[in-house]
Formats: C-alpha cells, structure tokens, sequence
C-alpha cells in the first residue's frame, strides 16, 4: 500500500510538472507577478488607509507594519511612513482615494482567476459581473485573512516576549498559524475561483502542498533581503523593484504548480483506482458468497474444465 502511495505521489508530481511546463504556467506566473507587482502598492496605501482609520495606538501600528513586512520585501520605515501619511489626512477623499486603490487593486485577482482557470484547461468564462464580484471577494477575503493572520501574530509574539520560557511555543504556534492561513487562503483559491468543479478534499491536497511551499519559501526569501547588501550594488536604486519582483514571481508558481496538482490529483488516483478495480471486484464477490454456494461454484468450474477437456480428447481422436 505505501509503495502504491509512493507510485501515486510520483506520478502526480510528474505530471504536475510536464503539465506545468507544456501549459505556459512559467509565463502566467510571470503575468501573475506583474500584477501583484502594479497592484501592490495601491494595495498598501489602501491597507495603510483602512488600518489607519481602525487602529488608533501608535504601538498597534507598529506591531502590524512589523507583520506586514514579514510578508513583503519592503522596508518598515516605508510601511510607518505611508500610515502615518494617510492616517493624518484621512476624511472624505481618503475614503474616495481608498475605494479607488481598492478598485486598481482589483486587476492582481483578474490575473489569479483567469490563471486558474488556465491552469485548470477551462475555457469557459463566468459572465462578466459574476467575475467582477467574485475579484472582489477574493480580495475581501485576502484581506479578512491577512487581518487574522497579522493579529495572531502580533498576539503571539507579544505573549513570547512575557512568558520568555515558552517563547520556542509560542514561536512554532505562531509559523503553525502562518501554515493555517495560507492553507485557508489556497484552500479557498483552488476551490471556488476556477470555473469547474473542484472537490474540497482535492483542493485541500493542492492547499497544503502551497502553503507548506509557501512557507518554506517565505523563510528563504527572509534571508535573501537579509543579505540584499550585495544586490544593492548591482541593482542600486531599483534593488527594491528586483526583490519584489523574485517574491511575486515565486510566489505565483507555487500556487500555478500545486493548482496543477489540484487538478491533476483526482485523474491519478482515479486511473490508479481503475486498475485495481477489476480484481478487487472478483475477491470481494468471491468473499460473499456462502461455503455451499462456493462449493457449486468450484464444482461447475470442474465439471467445466473436465468437459473441454474429454471434448477436445474426443476430436483429437477422431481426427
């Protein structure tokens, strides 16, 4: 059984790679990313908007621009400096000015559903308000599950710094969150946004293989802008540019590649399944059949074999 696992796990990685390579995902991933990276600081300033607005404790900020740039490859002197800018003169036009960036925001998660469905073969898309709405919720979504995910945090950092003999605990409780929401945020991506049906078990298989990717990632890339001296003299003033650019572009390919494994997951197992099939269904009949009628069923396979046998004796000796 585990070797028919590991068969399974095999061919679906195959697959998910050829498919990946022969369907352009390198190049939808780089579209991905070129959204993300138009759209990201709209997103920012609309985030800095909306914080600054809800959040009123100057060690509050503090504490969400130090999550958001846990995520992002962007200074934290940059994130204080647009909050506190925005936060001054937010009124009527700020709230104009936010729906407006929320709205340019929107155009990243028109580049992810129509991704998604590439990476799915589907064709067909929803009708034109039905995708507007469903980008809107995504992003409401996203944001939902950020704001959860940077107040955990913040929680569990701020419970490490007090109780200094469990801080390894609440440091793993606080990745095993970070885990939790980006399985929630793919989890959710990979089964309402392409237009097909998706099962909740097959997304959940793509979900984690993302966000267990996701994070590994996240980790790497923290030590790569730790070391982004070395960039800095290559790149100089567009070293910034450079490193959201790998950031957004890494990130899109891991959600285009375990979206291939979402969609092709289901085909492996079921040819897998189909294979197995016919002998299991001979054991399983054989099995419910009762001593005496498994007897007759022994005896009439005798008498068969026995017959085709003095059959064929018989025209031997004719001939």
């Amino acid at each position: 059984m585990t070797s028919k696992r590991l068969v399974s796990i095999g061919q679906v990685i195959k697959e998910a790679v050829n498919e990946f390579l022969t369907d352009n995902c390198p190049h939808l991933a780089a579209s991905v990313s070129f959204y993300l990276i138009l759209c990201l600081f709209p997103l920012i300033l609309a985030a800095a908007s909306i914080f600054g607005f809800i959040v009123r404790e100057p060690g509050a900020k503090a504490d969400v621009i130090e999550a958001i740039t846990d995520f992002l490859p962007v200074s934290g002197e940059f994130i204080q400096g647009t909050v506190s800018s925005v936060s001054k003169s937010w009124g009527a036009a700020g709230i104009i000015a936010t729906i407006g960036l929320i709205w340019a925001g929107m155009a990243v998660f028109n580049a992810l559903r129509k991704s998604l469905n590439a990476a799915w073969g589907v064709k067909q898309p929803r009708p034109f308000l039905t995708e507007r709405l469903m980008e809107f919720l995504m992003m409401t979504g996203f944001g939902a599950l950020m704001l959860i995910s940077i107040g955990l945090t913040t929680a569990f950092k701020v419970f490490g710094e007090q109780f200094t003999e469990g801080s390894l605990l609440w440091h793993s409780a606080a990745i095993a969150t970070s885990i939790l929401v980006s399985f929630l945020a793919f989890l959710f991506l990979y089964k309402l946004v392409p237009n097909t049906k998706v099962y909740w078990r097959h997304a959940a298989v793509g979900a984690l293989a993302a966000a267990l990717l996701f994070e590994l990632v996240k980790n790497f890339f923290a030590l790569f802008v730790a070391d982004f001296a070395t960039y800095n003299i290559v790149y100089g003033a567009v070293s910034i540019i450079i490193a959201l650019m790998i950031w957004a572009y890494v990130s899109a390919v891991i959600m285009l590649f375990c979206a291939k494994i979402t969609s092709i997951y289901p085909r492996i197992r079921a040819a897998l399944k189909a294979e197995e099939l016919p002998d299991e269904t001979i054991q399983e009949k054989l099995a419910t059949l009762s001593p005496s009628a498994f007897m007759f069923v022994g005896n009439i396979s005798s008498l068969t074999s026995n017959g085709v046998g003095a059959l064929r004796r018989l025209m031997l000796g004719k001939g």
